[in-house]
């Protein structure tokens, strides 16, 4: 395993294990806290990814609950052509795991991660975050921007 070198900011490493897949971090997930998801097959639904754990890989992330906020009002389009790469979903649901571990608390309280490391069949980007009383994992068109809406940067090698 190679751990990309941190930068100034990137404090938080995650490290995505070979052969993990969305479904069983979900999983996991719905044995910690109540969970939601829009469909019941995240491995099959959202089979493109920029990472995917056919190594163990890492990255690093900023060390936040709430989304990125330099990145509100950004589409998955836009950090694309900004070259930002951003969070995976597979990322995203084990960033929550990690953090219900460490703290018995929920990220995106006030915000969602737009997962735009992330892509379903239909080219659509997911998104997860807290919703009032579950964790939840949604989809939104690739164009879409909002404040609300910001995806989380990662630092890779």
């Amino acid at each position: 395993l190679t751990i990309p070198e941190k930068k100034e900011d990137f404090t938080r490493p995650l490290i995505v294990v070979k052969g993990l897949t969305m479904n069983k971090v979900y999983d996991s997930c719905a044995k910690k806290f109540p969970c939601w998801r829009y469909t019941g097959d995240l491995d099959n639904d959202v089979p493109t990814n920029d990472r995917t754990p056919t190594e163990t890989y890492a990255v690093w992330v900023r060390d936040r609950v709430e989304a990125d906020e330099e990145l509100k009002n950004l589409s998955a389009d836009n950090l694309t052509e900004k070259k930002i790469s951003g969070i995976t979903l597979l990322e995203r649901m084990l960033l929550e795991l990690k953090y219900f571990r460490e703290t018995g608390k929920h990220l995106d309280r006030d915000s969602v991660t737009l997962c735009s490391g992330s892509r379903d069949r239909g080219g659509r980007v997911p998104y997860a975050g807290w919703g009032g009383d579950r964790f939840e994992v949604d989809w939104c068109y690739h164009g879409n921007r909002l404040p609300r809406l910001r995806s989380r940067a990662v630092s890779l090698l």
